[in-house]
């Protein structure tokens, strides 16, 4: 059962509390400049990037010797580890998750970014409340606006609250975006390299079943994505293998756990279900938009004739 929701408050204690960023990278060169730049800017200093270069061949260790300094001067440190091979988001992370000194891990993604008050908030949590896991609310901008807007405005630490999510809450769905997520660096879970989808989802799935429930930060978001799931450009775009990497991943989780494999049935179901509200909504918007060029194309004829 969830606990009571609770106010956020500063803590003279938050500063004890040390971060290691973790950002896979593969050929992002549009993005990283942007990724890293939101961990350079945020008003909490005490914190290593891991910046993980998943065998992508390209600028990157340029790249990354343009911000060295710049952490450097905040106090930082930002290390370039490079992969020997292509190994997927799964190895990279681990592999900088294997590295990091820090108390607590923070996913990032090579074309997310952070609010500028993301640690800080985590920070003052953390202080409070230790637990295997923190998640928090991420946005997709719409335009450039809506970007510039996000990295400018400033919370109030009182704003936001915060309550323990029951663990079966998780087995409904994957409740956050990896780049909203940290955990506890002293836990021995890790990302499972065989799952090409859904890989995240089983790591919280065990962290919250094995060492106890996530936290969850309520307020405005603090994570921006560069698109939203399941579309164009990323691992979960991929809806059908997606679909079938979640029946994958329940299977997996439910059989390492004999209590749960009465569910497993309904978990597949429910994940069906998903799947076909997903290509009849696909459906009905097509056929959405083209009543709507109908209609478009008659008034322009009638508008010529």
């Amino acid at each position: 059962m969830a606990s009571a929701t609770q106010k956020l408050s500063p803590s003279e204690t938050s500063h004890m509390v040390k971060f290691s960023v973790v950002i896979p990278y593969y050929k992002a060169g549009v993005t990283i400049q942007r990724t890293l730049a939101s961990v350079l800017g945020q008003t909490y200093r005490k914190y290593e990037v891991l910046l993980i270069d998943d065998d992508s061949r390209d600028d990157i260790a340029e790249v990354a010797a343009e911000f060295v300094p710049l952490f450097a001067k905040r106090g930082g440190v930002l290390i370039l580890i490079r992969s020997p091979r292509n190994g997927g988001p799964s190895v990279a992370r681990n592999l900088g998750w294997n590295r990091a000194t820090g108390d607590y891990i923070a996913f990032l993604d090579s074309d997310d970014a952070w609010h500028p008050q993301k640690l800080e908030l985590c920070a003052s949590l953390l202080a409070k409340r230790r637990t295997p896991g923190v998640f928090h609310g991420s946005c997709v901008a719409p335009d450039a606006g809506a970007a510039q807007r996000f990295v400018s405005e400033s919370w109030r630490i009182e704003n936001f609250t915060w309550r323990e999510m029951p663990r079966y809450k998780w087995l409904i769905r994957n409740r956050a975006a990896t780049p909203s997520i940290i955990v506890s660096r002293a836990i021995g879970e890790r990302f499972d390299p065989t799952l090409r989808f859904c890989e995240d989802h089983e790591l919280w799935l065990r962290i919250t079943f094995q060492h106890g429930p996530f936290v969850a930060l309520i307020g405005p978001p603090l994570t921006q994505l560069s698109r939203p799931s399941l579309t164009s450009g990323g691992q979960s775009s991929r809806i059908h293998q997606m679909r079938l990497g979640e029946v994958r991943m329940y299977a997996k989780f439910c059989y390492s756990r004999s209590s749960l494999l009465p569910l497993l049935p309904l978990l597949i179901g429910w994940s069906v279900a998903k799947y076909l509200y997903f290509l009849l909504r696909r459906k009905f918007a097509a056929f959405c938009n083209a009543d709507t060029r109908s209609k478009t194309a008659l008034a322009v004829d009638t508008k010529i004739r």
